[in-house]
């Protein structure tokens, strides 16, 4: 109880000095108590990852705004929370070139995970006054609570962003991402032409080469784990219009108004993300470099889609070919 949510640990811890007392002298009550005990962690703890969860991220980012609304705060104190929402890029890709084995987006997710948590960069902002707490927000999203002493301005988001985003990228995680997804790997390759593995297996050695240079795979291309991350403080949701579901209305008590405000900071958060991942998307297709234009194919081009598109290069050149036979004629 102890490790949960400020806001829920006051009355737990009541609610529990009860609960031990009676289980004391009745083993059924103890059993039930102790399988309750594990639902409440369960529901904010996600063991998978060794991260708490989005439910705790909700309740944590309420605390701290509790923490200012009872202080009299000043516009700028409203800077002092914020959420980072992050969103890993090419779990499906990871899922589908490895024909459907999630272990392999597991280990993807797992590194991914490793990153955000990382000690050494929440040891760096805590020594600037700031406070963060990674947390698994389920499949491929994960987040940030950054509590500050100081109003945070965005180049400090930024700050946070560039840093989770430098350890994504750095050559240990690129090499452990290979073990997701290696594209020397004939079975990725494979899929990704659109070949199941029994079709891949009856070509000789020239038809397979044939088949990987018409996928045009970078010399130097190397998977690499990225997220797409959006920003946002208390104050940017407070001063933004949020739509009628974050709306605070004069008849609502504080407990609804607490509630609003948080999950305000959390759709905003996710709006910016969704935003950035729109833009990245976008900056890849468009790019002139080959790596990045390949990264694009990966990102938007399951096993089914490399299919249909293998099928259509071959119609094309069939239709090709007729075309030819009768100019001949």
């Amino acid at each position: 109880i102890s490790g949960l949510p400020q806001t829920i640990t006051k009355n737990l811890l009541k609610e529990a000095e009860y609960l031990k007392a009676r289980a004391v002298d009745d083993v059924a009550f103890r059993e039930l108590f102790s399988r309750e005990a594990k639902w409440v962690k369960n529901q904010y703890n996600v063991e998978r990852f060794g991260m708490p969860s989005k439910l705790f991220a909700k309740e944590e980012v309420k605390h701290a705004i509790d923490g200012l609304l009872s202080n009299s705060p000043t516009l700028d104190d409203l800077k002092k929370v914020a959420r980072i929402s992050i969103d890993v890029n090419g779990l499906k890709a990871v899922n589908d070139l490895n024909r459907g084995d999630h272990s392999k987006g597991d280990v993807f997710l797992e590194i991914v995970a490793r990153v955000i948590k990382d000690e050494q960069m929440a040891e760096d902002f805590k020594k600037q006054g700031i406070k963060l707490i990674p947390t698994s927000d389920g499949g491929d999203e994960f987040g940030l609570v950054v509590i500050s002493e100081r109003p945070i301005e965005q180049g400090t988001l930024d700050g946070i962003m560039d840093s989770v985003n430098k350890n994504l990228l750095s050559d240990e995680s690129t090499r452990e991402v290979q073990k997701a997804l290696d594209f020397k790997d004939e079975s990725v390759i494979s899929a990704f032409a659109g070949f199941s593995l029994e079709e891949w297996n009856v070509k000789n050695s020239d038809e397979k080469n044939e088949e990987i240079k018409k996928l045009a795979i970078p010399e130097n291309f190397t998977f690499q784990a990225r997220a797409s991350m959006g920003a946002t403080t208390l104050y940017d949701t407070f001063t933004a219009a949020n739509g009628e579901k974050h709306e605070i209305h004069e008849g609502d008590n504080y407990d609804r108004i607490l509630e609003k405000l948080m999950g305000g900071v959390f759709s905003r958060s996710d709006e910016k993300m969704q935003e950035y991942k729109e833009e990245f998307k976008k900056s890849l297709r468009e790019s002139e470099n080959p790596n990045e234009k390949f990264l694009s194919l990966v990102y938007s081009r399951n096993e089914a889609e490399r299919e249909l598109s293998r099928e259509l290069d071959e119609e094309k050149e069939r239709l090709n070919n007729c075309l030819e036979d009768l100019r001949n004629k």
